[in-house]
């Protein structure tokens, strides 16, 4: 007996070999499109359907398609042999404004053909079978020549295609909302999210873990390439992420001139102008989402260099991020390190096979910026999503007599990217170039200030700074609660410090600086991350 199958297909893959399946098993066809001329190319035959064409208006499709599966429970329709099975599928993405402004009956964004197919067949699930996944296509060709479709694959099959075009309802929408900044924050947000593979383990060996990518085109995860190495587990890709994330902060901000409106403790306004890193290659190395360590360096070699002697001892199992391409130095710098991910533009081919000695180590190549779009985080039934941090500060306000000279200012401004970076409470203590003293996730601020200088004392007293300054930057990701116990700023020679500023000992801490000869920054913006 003739059967009938309705075929509308954007990823055509495994189609040719189901679709010669069909045919073999006395199935018809009915096509166009696109679909139509793939599997006339393929030597398929099928019967060809105009609604099915982007010539058809909207309107008229829809209701057309809609008559087509309706005709599974109607026997006295003018189609002898009812529709029984829709392969349909589009793949959802993200689109520019522009594409739903200005279209016509040709070009409509919403693809009202494929998603009234596939709803229609949702609707009559019970006499039709719809597949919009090619990885079900083997377990259909099975339970369709033996004739017996069971419940538990119908519901299936309709469960997956109802999450298809709920996704691809996301995507326009996030396409119209969030891409033309109409509202920040809609009243719901369903997340246009694809499984791109499953995690070698969760944050502990006992949990699974899968990866799901945001279908954005400019998204940093989309450009990324593992080149070697084991499968990601949780821990190191989410280091990989931030680590990754600081250096496209780096590129964004540092790399390009940039100015802030300051004023000075007599109430004099003027500019401040920060020298663009063109120079330096960034690298910075993450663990736990923290940075345990970065530092400018006139080579990919010796910004590595000075990025580990931050914090040597806690190299083990990080995930280190530079701006530059890796090449053969800083290879075999890498290779006598614990680093288990190392994350960049590109690596020479003499790089590649030093860092292919060892098979431990993640080679990632990422060619693509962090997109910027939401901060999202988990609670218990829900999510809560922020936009992104990544304005270091507005304006500056220099609250004491001294004012920082440009060196101490392009310091300052390294430093504060670093802190945005780390999970608060934090404090950051810079030396030429080098975050030689990071305290993360504080619970209390003056905890996180002492900290840092302890980690840079250390860093001093085993010969692992770059110069013989001592530690002369001090940032803070807030204000500064300060008492006795931060008296010995000075003694560890801090030169200028930048903080929000807001606290109620805000006086006592400026009265300290002044007459210390310290510079010290208000900026009124807070840099908390969890």
């Amino acid at each position: 007996m003739k059967k009938r199958a309705v075929v509308f297909t954007e990823n055509t893959e495994g189609l040719e070999t189901f679709a010669k399946t069909l045919i073999n098993e006395n199935w018809e066809i009915i096509s166009a499109g696109k679909t139509g001329t793939f599997l006339k190319e393929n030597g398929i035959p099928f019967s060809l359907d105009h609604s099915l064409d982007s010539a058809v208006k909207a309107s008229d499709n829809y209701s057309h398609l809609m008559y087509l599966i309706m005709a599974a429970r109607n026997s006295s329709s003018e189609f002898e042999v009812p529709i029984t099975l829709v392969v349909a599928n589009i793949i959802p993405k993200i689109q520019k404004v522009s594409a739903f402004i200005d279209y016509n009956a040709n070009s409509n964004p919403i693809d009202i053909k494929t998603i009234g197919l596939i709803r229609t067949a949702c609707a009559f699930y019970k006499d039709v079978l719809v597949l919009v996944d090619p990885t079900d296509y083997a377990e259909a060709t099975v339970q369709l020549k033996t004739d017996h479709i069971t419940n538990d694959f119908r519901l299936m099959l309709v469960g997956k295609a109802m999450n298809l075009t709920s996704v691809y309802d996301a995507a326009c929408s996030i396409s119209i909302l969030g891409k033309n900044n109409l509202e920040d924050f809609p009243k719901h947000i369903t997340m246009p999210l694809k499984k791109r593979n499953a995690l070698r383990h969760g944050a502990n060996n006992h949990q699974n873990a899968a990866l799901y990518s945001l279908t954005l085109s400019e998204s940093s995860l989309n450009g990324i390439k593992k080149i070697q190495g084991p499968e990601f587990s949780y821990a190191v890709l989410i280091n990989c992420n931030t680590a990754w994330k600081g250096v496209c902060t780096f590129l964004k901000v540092l790399k390009n001139p940039f100015a802030v409106q300051t004023t000075d403790a007599e109430n004099h306004h003027f500019t401040t102008n920060f020298t663009p890193a063109t120079c330096f290659v960034f690298t910075i190395a993450i663990k736990n989402r923290n940075p345990i360590g970065a530092a400018l360096g006139p080579d990919v070699h010796s910004s590595i260099q000075k990025t580990y002697n931050c914090d040597p001892e806690s190299f083990d199992n990080c995930a280190l991020g530079s701006s530059a391409v890796i090449d053969k130095a800083a290879a075999e710098l890498l290779v006598t390190t614990g680093v288990k991910a190392v994350i960049a533009p590109d690596f020479t081919p003499e790089a590649r096979e030093i860092l292919a000695s060892r098979n431990d180590i993640r080679i990632v190549q990422a060619s693509q910026a962090t997109s910027d779009f939401m901060d999202v985080a988990t609670v218990d039934g829900g999510m809560i999503f922020q936009s992104t941090d990544t304005v270091p500060f507005r304006n500056w306000r220099v609250v004491t007599n001294t004012r920082p000279n440009q060196q101490q200012v392009d310091a300052l401004a390294f430093g504060t990217l670093i802190a945005m970076l780390t999970k608060s409470d934090a404090a950051v203590i810079i030396n030429d170039n080098q975050a030689i003293g990071v305290s993360t996730g504080q619970t209390n601020k003056k905890k996180a200030i002492l900290l840092a200088l302890e980690e840079a004392s250390n860093c001093i007293k085993n010969n692992l700074t770059s110069s013989d300054q001592s530690a002369e930057i001090l940032v803070s990701d807030t204000y500064i609660n300060f008492d006795d116990a931060l008296r010995c700023i000075a003694d560890h020679g801090i030169k200028a410090i930048i903080q929000s500023g807001g606290s109620n000992s805000d006086g006592l801490l400026i009265d300290y600086c002044n007459e210390k000869g310290i510079s010290m920054i208000f900026t009124g913006h807070q840099h908390f991350s969890l």
